[in-house]
C-alpha cells in the first residue's frame, strides 16, 4: 500500500507508464482502438464524399421487377447469354458477372430430360435435342470479353481438380506473397464457363471487425496464384493494353498497376475505397434491357457489371456512408475510383508514424503540466489534438491521405485526465500527511491552512527570518532520582507538564521542533509566514509560565491530599530570531520538518544564561528590537556566548503589555538603563545607589540585580584595568 501511495505521489512516473501502455495499445492495435479509426474516416467520407462521377460504369440490375417478370432466381443461362449478347451488341467495352454459376444449370433441356420422372423415351430424346444452356453461354463467351466471378475460400472443394487461372502479372520488388491475404481454396464457375470466360475475378469482400466494407482485395493469394478482384480484372479486360503488375517492398504491398493506373493499397494488398453517394442513374433493370427499352447509345464503350438489387438474393454490403448497399455497387464504386484516380491511401510507416505522434504529445503533457498548471496544459492539448484533427482533415480532402487522430487524441485527453486526476489524488493525500506530520506541532488553525495551501511548505529547506525557543526544566536530574523507582511515573509526569508547555506553543501559532530529555525545541515563521514571529514566540514563553503556576498549584493541591512532599518545578526559556533553514531535514530513509541555523544555536545558549542571571526568559536582540513595542523586557548584558566571537545583547522579558505599560515599571526601566549605564562606565558608587532603587521596584528581577550586587562586590574590591569593557563571557552553555 505504500508503494501505491509512494507512486501516486509521482505522477510524472505515472504519466510515463500511462504514456508505455498508450503506446503498446497502439502497437496490439484492438478492436475498439481499430474501430474507432475506422469510424473517423467513415465521417471523412460521410462528411466529404467522392464527387459522383459520370455514368461510364453500368449496372445491369437482376432487380425485384425483372424477378417478377422472369421468375425466381436462378434465371435459365439462356436469359444471361440473352443479356451479355445485347449489351456487346451495343458495343459496351466488357461484361464483369457478379454471380457464380457453381453448378450446371438444372433448367437445361438435357439436364431437365434426366431428372423429371415420368417422361416418355420419346419425349426425353426430343428434349436432350436442344441445345445445353451452360453450352450456349459459354458460346456466348468465347465471342464476347466477359469476366467471371470467383469466391476465395478458407478451404478447398473437393471438384477443384485444376489450378486457378491467373492473369498474366509483373512483380517488382520483393515476393507478395507473404503480404497478401491468403486462401486454400475457390468456389468458381463450371469448368466450360471458366475456360470460355475472357477473365476472372475475385468477389470476395472482407469487412471489418464492425460488419462495414472499407477495404477490397486488389490482389489476393490462393496457394501459390495471385489473383485480382473482379473490378480490376474487369478493367484490365476491357482497357487494352491489358497489363498487370504489383509492387512490393520490404513493409509489404505498395500498389498494384493496372493499364497504367496506379492502384494504392496497403501493405497486404487492399484498397481503400473512395465512397460516392449511390448514382441509381447508373442501374438499368435487367428486364429493360431484356425487352429492349434500353437505347444502344447509352451502353456503347461503357464497362458494365451484371449483379443483383432485390433484396430476397441477400448480396447486400454495409459500406461508411450509404448503410447497406448492393454487392456490385462496390465493384462498381472500385471501377469508378480507379478510372478517375481518386484513391484513399494509408501510409505503410502509418503505425510508426501515429505511435511518434502520441510520445511527442504525451510527453508534452507531463512535462508541462506541473510548469504550466492543468488549466493551460488542457488549453495547450485542446490547441495541439485540434490542429492534429484539421491536420487529418486536411490531408484527406487535398490528398485523400487517411492519417489517424482519433487514438491519439483520445489518449492524449484521457493522459491529462488521468494526470489531473493524480495530482487531485496527491494534493489529498499531501494535505493529509500535513496534517498527520503537523497537527501534534503546530496549532489546528495552522495545519487547516497547510492542508489547503500546501504550497507554502517548501519542501527540501529554505531560508527564512525565524524566531526559535529553547524551553527547559530546571533541576530535571533531581526529578528524576524521586521518580528512580517509579520510571512510568516519571513518564506520565513529564508528559503532563509537556502537554501544558506545548499548548502555550501551538496557541500562538508556533510549531514543535523536538522534545530533547526535559526541554522543548519550539519555532515560529514556518512552515506558514508569521510576521509577529518574535513576538508570538515571546508571547508563548510568558504564556508557558503561567501554566507552569497553575501546573504547580495542581500538583501541591495533589500533594496536600497524598501526604507527599511538594517541590515546585520551575523552567528557563530562550529565544532568539536570525535566519535559518528550516524543511525536510535528514536522510531519505528518515527525515523531520526542522530548523538549522546559528541562530538555533544562540537560542539554546541563552536559555543557558537563565539561571546565571536569574530570570526565567532570555531574549536575543532581533528577537527583543522586533517586539520591544509591545513587551515588557529589559536589557540584561552583552554577553560573548560559548562558541561565538561577537557579544550579543541579551534581555530579560518580564510581561505582556499590561506590565509594560504599568508606570512603576517604566519606572523601573529608567532606573535600569541609567544602572547599565552607571556599571559600564566604573561609576560604583552610583550604580550601588541605582540597584537600591531597581530593587526596591516590585517588578524588579531580584535574581538579576542579586547578580549585579556581586559584580559590584568584586569591582569594588578588584577594580578591572583601565582596557576593560563591560561585556561578560558566558563560559557555561
Amino acid at each position: 500500500m505504500s508503494r501505491v501511495l509512494g507512486l501516486l505521489m509521482r505522477p510524472r512516473s505515472v504519466g510515463f507508464m500511462i504514456l508505455t501502455c498508450l503506446i503498446l495499445i497502439r502497437i496490439w492495435d484492438p478492436i475498439p482502438v481499430k474501430t474507432l479509426r475506422l469510424q473517423v474516416f467513415d465521417s471523412y467520407q460521410r462528411l466529404q464524399p467522392r464527387p459522383a462521377p459520370a455514368n461510364e460504369v453500368l449496372v445491369i440490375d437482376v432487380d425485384e421487377a425483372s424477378l417478377a417478370q422472369y421468375g425466381q432466381w436462378p434465371w435459365p443461362r439462356t436469359i444471361i447469354a440473352q443479356l451479355i449478347s445485347q449489351l456487346f451488341q451495343a458495343n459496351v467495352r466488357a461484361v464483369g458477372l457478379d454471380i457464380i454459376f457453381a453448378e450446371p444449370d438444372r433448367m437445361s433441356p438435357g439436364r431437365l430430360a434426366q431428372n423429371l420422372p415420368g417422361l416418355n423415351k420419346e419425349t426425353r430424346e426430343h428434349l436432350q435435342e436442344f441445345p445445353d444452356h451452360d453450352a450456349t453461354l459459354a458460346n456466348i463467351f468465347t465471342q464476347t470479353q466477359v469476366v467471371v466471378s470467383q469466391s476465395a475460400l478458407a478451404h478447398d472443394r473437393e471438384d477443384n481438380t485444376s489450378p486457378p487461372r491467373a492473369p498474366p502479372l509483373s512483380e517488382r520488388g520483393e515476393d507478395p506473397r507473404p503480404y497478401l491475404l491468403s486462401y486454400s481454396g475457390l468456389l468458381r464457375n463450371i469448368q466450360g464457363l471458366e475456360e470460355a470466360a475472357a477473365g476472372h475475378g475475385i468477389i470476395t469482400l472482407n469487412p471489418e471487425p464492425d460488419g462495414v466494407v472499407r477495404r477490397v482485395p486488389a490482389l489476393l493469394r490462393v496457394g501459390e496464384y495471385i489473383l485480382p478482384t473482379l473490378s480490376l480484372e474487369l478493367l484490365r479486360v476491357g482497357t487494352p493494353p491489358s497489363t498487370l503488375s504489383v509492387d512490393t517492398d520490404l513493409a509489404g504491398i505498395e500498389h498494384v498497376t493496372i493499364s497504367n493506373i496506379q492502384v494504392p493499397t496497403d501493405n497486404h494488398g487492399r484498397m481503400w475505397i473512395h465512397f460516392a453517394k449511390l448514382n441509381p442513374d447508373r442501374y438499368i433493370s435487367a428486364k429493360d434491357l431484356l425487352n429492349g427499352a434500353v437505347s444502344p447509345e447509352r451502353l456503347e464503350d461503357k464497362l458494365v457489371l451484371i449483379g443483383s438489387s432485390a433484396f430476397g438474393l441477400g448480396d447486400n454490403k454495409i459500406t461508411p456512408i450509404e448503410g447497406a448497399l448492393p454487392g456490385v455497387e462496390i465493384h462498381a464504386q472500385i471501377l469508378d475510383m480507379v478510372s478517375e484516380k481518386s484513391f484513399l491511401t494509408r501510409s505503410h510507416f502509418a503505425l510508426a508514424e501515429e505511435v511518434i505522434l502520441i510520445l511527442l504529445l504525451g510527453l508534452l503533457i507531463i512535462f508541462l503540466m506541473p510548469f504550466l498548471g492543468a488549466v493551460q496544459t488542457l488549453f495547450l492539448g485542446g490547441f495541439v489534438v485540434t490542429g492534429m484533427i484539421a491536420a487529418s482533415w486536411y490531408a484527406y480532402v487535398t490528398s485523400g491521405v487517411l492519417l489517424d487522430v482519433s487514438y491519439g487524441a483520445v489518449g492524449i485527453f484521457g493522459l491529462y485526465g488521468l494526470l489531473s486526476y493524480l495530482n487531485y489524488v496527491r494534493e489529498e493525500l499531501s494535505r493529509r500527511q500535513i496534517r498527520h506530520t503537523f497537527s501534534r506541532y503546530v496549532s489546528p488553525a495552522l495545519v487547516d491552512q497547510l492542508s489547503q495551501r500546501f504550497e507554502l511548505l517548501q519542501l527540501g529547506g529554505e531560508t527564512k527570518n525565524m524566531t526559535i525557543l529553547f524551553c527547559d526544566i530546571r533541576n530535571f536530574t533531581g526529578i528524576s532520582e524521586r521518580y528512580q523507582d517509579d520510571p512510568q511515573g516519571l513518564t506520565k509526569f513529564i508528559n503532563r507538564l509537556m502537554t501544558s508547555l506545548t499548548e502555550s506553543v501551538l496557541e500562538h501559532n508556533g510549531t514543535i521542533d523536538k522534545y530533547i530529555g526535559d526541554c522543548i525545541m519550539a519555532f515560529w515563521n514556518a512552515p506558514l509566514d508569521d510576521p509577529d514571529h518574535a513576538t508570538n514566540a515571546s508571547k508563548a514563553a510568558l504564556d508557558m509560565f503561567l501554566k507552569l503556576d497553575h501546573f504547580n498549584e495542581d500538583r501541591k493541591a495533589e500533594a496536600a491530599q497524598t501526604g507527599d512532599s511538594f517541590v515546585p518545578i520551575n523552567i528557563g526559556v530562550g529565544i532568539n530570531t536570525g535566519n535559518c533553514v528550516v524543511g525536510n531535514l535528514g536522510s531519505e530513509h528518515r527525515f523531520d520538518y526542522s530548523v538549522l541555523g546559528d541562530p538555533v544555536n544562540v537560542a539554546s545558549r541563552l536559555e543557558g544564561q537563565t539561571k546565571f542571571y536569574g530570570v526565567g526568559i532570555v531574549i536575543g536582540p532581533q528577537t527583543a528590537a522586533l517586539s520591544n513595542r509591545h513587551l515588557a523586557m529589559l536589557e540584561i548584558d552583552l554577553i560573548t556566548l560559548r562558541g561565538k566571537r561577537e557579544p550579543a545583547r541579551t534581555y530579560a522579558l518580564l510581561g505582556g503589555p499590561e506590565l509594560r505599560d504599568d508606570p512603576q515599571f517604566q519606572s523601573l526601566v529608567a532606573s535600569h538603563i541609567a544602572m547599565l549605564q552607571a556599571f559600564r562606565s566604573r561609576q560604583w558608587s552610583q550604580v550601588k545607589e541605582l540597584l537600591v532603587d531597581c530593587r526596591n521596584n516590585p517588578h524588579a528581577p531580584t535574581g538579576l540585580y542579586t547578580r549585579y550586587d556581586d559584580r559590584l562586590a568584586y569591582f569594588e574590591q578588584t577594580p578591572p584595568p583601565d582596557e576593560w569593557v563591560s561585556i561578560f563571557d558566558a563560559i557555561s552553555k
